[in-house]
């Protein structure tokens, strides 16, 4: 039996989330090791473990990004934002609806003006995409070079900075909320920080009081 363009819908944006939630908890794995690597170097915990849990966190931030900004394949079905957007429907929005349009415009710093619908959103999603399109481009060479197919010659310098890794996790999940709530109509999924909490339960439990978790605010 054929699925509904509702139950399709659904179906992607279910996937779209386990996507993003694990790139969040990898995310947060990686900023963390790297922020702690001097504690633990005098801890005398072992350097070759957590680098290596630290590259295989980096690796899989690399797969998954490319796997959520994907363009629409007409060979089969993908669970990214460019396939979703051609799911949604055309419909009237809720006042309330409009008003988590305006949320999604803050949290992503873009402006969807008096255009609050699908093609609005289309706009801002490739406006985006254009800003961090060498991030995108370098995300999806590692994964289809390296990380699929390890081919022998593929030189890449170096893969975004975690600032850039952000900035794509939070673009993907504020749109992520706003088509949960908005075409769904059901709360989005949240988005913990359960394994950076666990990581410094792990380091405090080997001898390290004061686990750093964020970034030092840059002084004024």
């Amino acid at each position: 039996m054929d699925k509904s363009p509702k139950e399709i819908l659904d179906e992607k944006t279910k996937n779209l989330a386990v996507t993003i939630y694990n790139l969040r908890q990898d995310l947060d794995l990686h900023r963390v090791i790297g922020l702690n690597s001097a504690k633990m170097k005098e801890a005398g915990l072992s350097k070759a473990f957590f680098g290596r849990v630290q590259q295989l966190a980096l690796f899989s931030i690399a797969i998954n990004i490319p796997k959520i900004y994907e363009k629409k394949n007409s060979r089969y079905e993908l669970s990214s934002i460019p396939s979703i957007l051609e799911n949604l429907p055309q419909i009237q929005l809720e006042l309330n609806h409009i008003q988590d349009y305006k949320e999604f415009e803050e949290n992503v710093d873009m402006t969807l003006g008096s255009d609050i619908s699908v093609d609005g959103l289309k706009r801002v999603f490739h406006e985006f995409c254009d800003q961090h399109k060498k991030s995108i481009d370098r995300l999806k060479t590692y994964r289809d070079k390296v990380g699929a197919h390890m081919e022998f010659d593929v030189s890449i310098d170096t893969l975004p900075s975690h600032t850039e890794f952000e900035a794509l996790w939070k673009f993907a999940n504020s749109f992520y909320q706003l088509i949960h709530k908005c075409y769904n109509n059901i709360g989005p999924a949240p988005m913990g920080a359960q394994t950076a909490v666990g990581l410094m339960k792990v380091l405090k439990a080997l001898g390290i009081d004061e686990v750093q978790l964020l970034f030092s605010a840059p002084s004024a």
